[in-house]
Order: C-alpha cells, then structure tokens, then sequence
C-alpha cells in the first residue's frame, strides 16, 4: 500500500513537472508572439508616420511654393545678373554671375511676393545715370492718376533711392520663378529665373 501511494506520488509529480515545462514553452511562445506583434504593430505604425511625414512635407513645398521638377544644369543668359541670398530681389547681393555661366540647379521656387519687379527696358534717370534692363526694383505702391508704381532701387550713384515709373517699364515677379543654384566653385545662392535657361 505504501509503495503504489509513492509511485502514484511520484507519477503524479512527474505528470506535474511535466506540465508545468509544457505551461512554460507555451508560455515562452506565447510572449514570443507578442513581442512579435508589438514590433509588427510598431514597424506598420512608423511605415504610417513616414507616410504622414512625406505627404505632409509634399504640402509644406507646395505651400512655400517649391515645385518637385528636378533640373540639373542651367546656363545665365545675361551680363551682371545678379547672386541672392533668397529667392527675392530684397535680398543680399552675394555677387554677379557671369554670361553664359553654367551652373548646377539645386531646385525651384515660384515667387510669391507681389512687391517686386524687373526692369523689362532701360530707362533714364535725368540726372545723367540710367536703370538698365533686368534691374531689380520693390514697389512700394501704386499711383493711379498716372498709371504708374512708386519703386524703390539702388540708385548706382546715390544709393537707395525711390521714383515713379509707368507701369510698362517693369515687369511684376509674382508667380515667376527663382532657381537656387550651385556655381563651379561651390557658391549657392539665387538667380531669378527670366536669367537662367535650363539646359
């Protein structure tokens, strides 16, 4: 009697052991699986974000008015035009190109500013000096009992300086296009696009 108690003990706590590793290896799968889909969950989460993060990166470059067209090289199609440090006739002078200098186009940019404009002929001053053609001028308002703006330039004599022009004299920049670009020997900057032929 004795004896079949301790063989049916230690039957019993065989079967016992033996389940309790079968708890444990289900056990151990069972979190495996887990950890699987957690990361599963997590990769389609960041595979989302990155989705979200492009698009809305597509929308910023619309609404700063970036266009997607990839363009590699560009030619300058005038003498002294002019280097800037952004895409507006406001901005720093970085320097002049040169005509027919080939540059690498690193992208484009519609302009939204519609208080600036470009010299479309030369015109006399009166005082001895001339604006030429291509010069880069900010409107400062609209004169309409003689159809004509108030600009401001750069006088090449006396500096800053403000006049009142005909309105066929210039041509408005808003909605044309400014292109950032790479020279030969590394500068970047921005050239406005009525002087840069895409090649």
């Amino acid at each position: 009697m004795k004896l079949s108690a301790v063989l049916f003990l230690s039957v019993t706590l065989i079967a016992a052991s033996c389940n309790n590793e079968k708890v444990s290896e289900v056990e151990k799968a069972r979190q495996a699986l887990e950890s699987k889909k957690q990361e599963l969950n997590e990769r389609k989460e960041l595979a989302q974000l990155s989705a979200e993060l492009k698009s809305l990166d597509s929308e910023l470059r619309k609404v700063n008015g970036f266009t997607d067209k990839k363009v590699s090289q560009g030619e300058i199609n005038a003498g002294n035009v002019i280097m800037r440090a952004s895409a507006s006739v406001s901005s720093d002078k970085l320097g002049n190109f040169n005509e027919r200098e080939q540059v690498s186009i690193l992208q484009k940019q519609v302009s939204l500013s519609n208080s600036e404009a470009i010299l479309n002929q030369s015109i006399n001053l009166g005082d001895g000096s001339s604006l030429l053609k291509g010069k880069a001028v900010k409107i400062l308002g609209y004169d309409a009992d003689h159809n004509a703006y108030d600009i401001q330039f750069e006088h090449p004599k006396h500096g800053l300086m403000t006049s009142n022009l005909p309105t066929y004299v210039f041509d408005k920049t808003d909605n044309d296009i400014w292109y950032q670009i790479r020279r030969n020997n590394g500068e970047t900057g921005w050239v406005f696009g009525r002087f840069l032929n895409e090649i």
